[in-house]
This record gives C-alpha cells, structure tokens and sequence, in this order.
C-alpha cells in the first residue's frame, strides 16, 4: 500500500525533468531519461497528493501520475482515488 504522500503515490516521469535538469545537464549524464515499458499494477494507492510540492508543478498531485514522457507504460488494477491525466494508457 502506497499512502500518505504529499505530491503522490507512484510517478512514472522522466528523470532529467523531474530532477529539474536543463538540457544541457542532461545531455552531459549520457542517458535516456524517458521511463519507458513500465507496468504499474495491483497497487494500492490511496491518499497521496493532497498537499504537493510546487517542485512537481505544473503537475497536480495524485496517487498514480505521469507526465506522459516514455514509451510502453500503461497500468492496471490499481486501487487508487486520484490520477493524472485522469485515463492512464492500460495494460494489454
């Protein structure tokens, strides 16, 4: 169970942005930043986003959240009350 966190329960993002990195740092770390082929499912995730960090802005909270960079996530059976975008791409 996934519960109580301020900005959310489970992000799937990618890292340079989410770290808050300009393109030149990240260019320099020589990775693919991009989350990709990640399957989040039968989670329970509840509470989480009611109070998030304006590190995470423009994203909102919520207890499943994407910034919809990466290629082949999707999610399935998860218990959860809040998620962003509301449609997450789902699984098979």
């Amino acid at each position: 169970m996934v519960s109580g966190n301020n900005s959310y329960g489970i992000l799937v993002a990618n890292f340079c942005v989410a770290s808050h990195l300009s393109p030149a740092q990240c260019a320099a770390l020589g990775i693919d930043p991009n989350a990709d082929g990640n399957v989040i499912a039968f989670n329970q995730v509840t509470g989480n986003g009611l109070a998030p960090s304006p590190l995470i802005a423009p994203l909102p909270g919520a207890d499943l959240l994407w910034d919809g960079t990466g290629a082949g996530n999707c999610w399935a059976s998860n218990t959860t009350v809040s998620t962003f975008p509301a449609q997450l791409p789902s699984c098979g």
